[in-house]
């Protein structure tokens, strides 16, 4: 590994900035709740809340890019798992795979609210105006979610998704090109903070010495 990609590892994720996978789970297991709820009754608003939360949360994608998604952009056919994003930052496209389990979700949200023209907003901010959920929409309705579960502080806001999923994914493979290539990093060096132990990281490996 190179000395520059090697230098990256002094940025580190501070504790409001990023979900533990613990907190993901917790988070996950809320909305897949609150979603069921909004299935069984039926109601838009909530229904909608929870999968842009889900998508926040399972695929790193930013707020921004969830809430310009079109329902064309949603590639949850057979055989298919994407999400294309138009607009990504610094103005290219790119795909965003989506996990098995979101995958059915999505297919779920389609089913219940089809839109009859496919560049229909997919989180629209309301179903009388086909315009989509504005960003700040999309943050309140983020931190909502976490005030739910105790999950709220301040600094935490739709980012921390994404880090936590760049943490759970480098914890789970130890691959950064795997990273990198989900969260849509071009230098490797933007994915190194993943790699930077969390305090709690630090004192399992202190006690077990001990």
């Amino acid at each position: 590994m190179s000395n520059a990609v090697m230098g990256h590892t002094d940025r580190r994720l501070d504790g409001a900035s990023v979900l533990r996978p613990d907190e993901r789970d917790r988070l996950r297991a809320y909305l897949e709740g609150q979603l069921a709820v909004a299935k069984a009754k039926g109601t838009w608003r909530p229904y909608r809340d929870s999968v842009f939360n889900l998508v926040l949360l399972a695929t790193g994608i930013r707020v921004g890019a969830a809430c310009q998604l079109r329902q064309a952009d949603v590639r949850v056919g057979r055989g298919e798992r994407e999400l294309r994003v138009r607009k990504a930052k610094g103005g290219k496209p790119r795909r965003v795979r989506v996990p098995e389990s979101l995958r059915a979700v999505l297919q779920g949200y389609l089913a219940a609210f089809p839109a009859t023209d496919t560049e229909a907003p997919l989180f629209s901010g309301s179903l009388a105006t086909p315009k989509p959920m504005s960003r700040s929409t999309g943050w309140r309705r983020w931190k909502k979610a976490l005030r739910a579960v105790g999950l709220d502080a301040p600094g935490r806001g739709c980012h921390a998704a994404r880090h936590g999923l760049g943490l759970a994914l480098w914890k789970q493979t130890k691959d950064l090109r795997v990273v990198a290539a989900q969260l849509g990093h071009q230098d490797l060096r933007s994915t190194m903070i993943y790699t930077a132990p969390l305090p709690e990281d630090v004192d399992a490996a202190l006690d077990s010495t001990w």
